[in-house]
């Protein structure tokens, strides 16, 4: 990949953090997690110079679902819940119901998700955090690499156990 280095280096550090997360979104995506890895790496520094923790909770909640996609829990889960702090800090619910989701299917339960939520699977947890966010059942499978009739499935479940009948009323509970 060929990049301006001198653009990059007159940048503030927050843009460079950005521009390091985007740079390992695009090389996890591209299959190469050698280079995704070291990208992340370079963006979780230039984030902590940046001292911004919008900054910081985003490089953070990227770099945790590309280690899950890798199927490295622990460290995915390490990294998550670093951003689900810092954006339960700034009250950034839409951030915070992401991580819940990606935490989720990494098979962490949060305090908040685990009350709401009590006796679902971690694959129903994450279906129903990102459904709460206003995900169609084709994003959410495309989201958790599943098809749009295992997330319909899992909605099935969802709903019975939780006494609900509507996307609206698992929001409203979940939410509650």
């Amino acid at each position: 990949m060929r990049w301006n280095q001198t653009a990059l280096a007159a940048a503030d550090a927050a843009t460079q953090a950005d521009v390091w997360r985007l740079r390992g979104e695009l090389a996890a995506a591209l299959g190469d997690a050698g280079e995704a890895g070291a990208a992340f790496g370079d963006a979780e520094a230039a984030a902590d110079r940046s001292g911004s923790a919008v900054v910081a909770g985003t490089v953070a909640l990227s770099h945790g679902m590309f280690l899950r996609r890798a199927r490295r829990r622990a460290a995915a889960a390490e990294r998550l819940g670093a951003a689900r702090e810092r954006f339960e800090r700034l009250g950034a619910r839409p951030w915070l119901e992401r991580c819940d989701a990606e935490l989720a299917a990494c098979g962490v339960r949060t305090a908040v998700a685990a009350d709401a939520t009590s006796g679902l699977t971690a694959r129903e947890q994450a279906v129903a955090a990102l459904v709460v966010a206003g995900r169609s059942n084709r994003e959410v499978g495309a989201e958790l690499y599943l098809s749009t009739k295992a997330i319909e499935y899992h909605l099935g479940n969802i709903f019975t156990k939780l006494g609900v009948r509507s996307r609206h009323q698992l929001a409203a509970r979940l939410r509650a």
